[in-house]
């Protein structure tokens, strides 16, 4: 298929089409531009590769709204909604990829990849892991090539937490088309509740989705994580939704300690054991963060501040008795309450 069909097909695909008015159109226009016909064979075969790089999609007619004069049609085909296609500049070099990018692109796809379903369970794919599957193929790239890359560099997601591929391809194409959504939410421990919310972003946190949010009823910016999600519609975008949202989700990130809680920030110290620290060292925890004490005992003192505690409580439990707490004083009861009830439960 020559690019300038391509263009051509898509474009007409802005409205849904069966391939028999598609087939005319797309001649007519051909015709007009002077450039050679095409033959209904070759369409078909043209529609097969464009749906199968995820371009376009096919569609009944139950799922239209159509005009009349296409009421005698069943099939339709039509660019998947929401999912602009974004031009290279004319002087691209996309005749080629190095080693590194493909090895890039490949720890990409498996990072981004859902958790993998019990057997027996239909396994789903994460909507953005299938993009870049398809990128690959669009650019030609050998199956050998790719297979190679994998034997080099694995990206794996142990115990990554189920969610529903659909929920996240719902919540990017509100993202793009700027709608709002209705979700049904489970928090932990707590049963799930309706909320509408206008979404504003999507984080990767540790290899987990979270969706920030303005949601309706507080008025209040709020994350959702996406494996709680038990339901999510597309609804019309909500209004009343205040702007700069983007600069409170920037805000909230700038602060939060492996999650994306955004609560007030607090200054934390704790000091760790030689075992612990090379764990620790040369790495950024938080704002304000101060070069460390050097104990006499061996120890490290860390000083940071961070909006997100409560990532940081289950953080330094972690670790056991490598670490003391010593700020701010509720971390300090908090940790010692769970090591208490934790050394009650192995008696003797």
């Amino acid at each position: 298929m020559s690019a300038s069909r391509q263009k051509h097909i898509l474009a007409l695909l802005e409205e849904a089409l069966p391939i028999e008015v598609l087939l005319k159109r797309l001649k007519h226009r051909l015709d007009h531009e002077g450039e050679r016909q095409v033959e209904k064979r070759s369409l078909q075969m043209d529609i097969r590769r464009l749906t199968r790089l995820r371009l376009i999609e096919r569609v009944t007619r139950r799922e239209l709204e159509v005009p009349a004069v296409l009421d005698g049609y069943r099939s339709f085909y039509r660019r998947i909604p929401g999912q602009d296609l974004i031009p290279l500049g004319d002087d691209h070099q996309l005749h080629w990829l190095t080693e590194d990018e493909v090895l890039a692109l490949e720890v990409a796809r498996g990072l981004l990849a859902a958790p993998r379903r019990k057997p027996g369970e239909t396994q789903v794919e994460d909507p953005l892991a299938e993009a870049i599957e398809a990128l690959l193929n669009r650019l030609g790239v050998d199956k050998r090539v790719r297979n190679q890359a994998r034997l080099l560099v694995t990206a794996q997601t142990f115990s990554k937490e189920r969610y529903r591929p659909t929920h996240l391809a719902d919540i990017l194409r509100a993202l793009r088309l700027k709608n709002g959504l209705q979700i049904d939410y489970e928090p932990l421990g707590r049963p799930a509740h309706p909320a509408l919310v206008q979404p504003v972003r999507l984080v990767l946190v540790d290899n987990e989705w979270y969706l920030f949010a303005w949601e309706r009823v507080t008025r209040m910016l709020k994350t959702y994580k996406l494996s709680r999600v038990r339901s999510a519609v597309v609804v019309a975008q909500l209004r009343d939704a205040p702007a700069m949202l983007d600069a409170q989700v920037e805000q909230a990130l700038l602060d939060h300690f492996r999650s994306t809680s955004n609560q007030q920030r607090t200054r934390v110290v704790a000091r760790f054991s030689p075992q612990a620290w090379p764990h620790i060292r040369d790495r950024l925890w938080g704002a304000n963060q101060q070069p460390p004490d050097v104990l006499a005992d061996g120890w490290h003192r860390l000083v940071f501040s961070t909006g997100g505690i409560d990532g940081v409580r289950w953080w330094l439990l972690g670790f056991g008795a490598e670490v003391v707490a010593e700020q701010p004083a509720e971390l300090v009861a908090w940790i010692r309450d769970q090591i208490t009830r934790s050394a009650g439960a192995y008696p003797g």
